[in-house]
């Protein structure tokens, strides 16, 4: 990949693309969901469901969350 700015899906020039820039705290984001995950009763905790806003979030949760027991939830 080239220094250059690219044009993102809004056609404006970044230096760094959206693809890579709203990676950006994916494995807290993943730490944080498995905290409130494994705070719940066990009851709970097999029935509960992870919800995300969008793909990001939630292949974020699915790729970082394997290291916290989420992974096939």
């Amino acid at each position: 990949m080239s220094s250059e700015a690219v044009a993102t899906e809004h056609e404006r020039p970044q230096p760094l693309p959206s693809d890579f820039s709203d990676m950006h705290g994916w494995p807290a984001l993943a730490a944080q969901v498995a905290g409130v995950y494994q705070s719940l009763p066990p009851g709970e905790r097999a029935q509960a469901v992870i919800y995300a806003e969008n793909y990001g979030e939630a292949a974020a949760i699915d790729f970082f969350g394997r290291q916290y027991g989420l992974a096939g939830r």
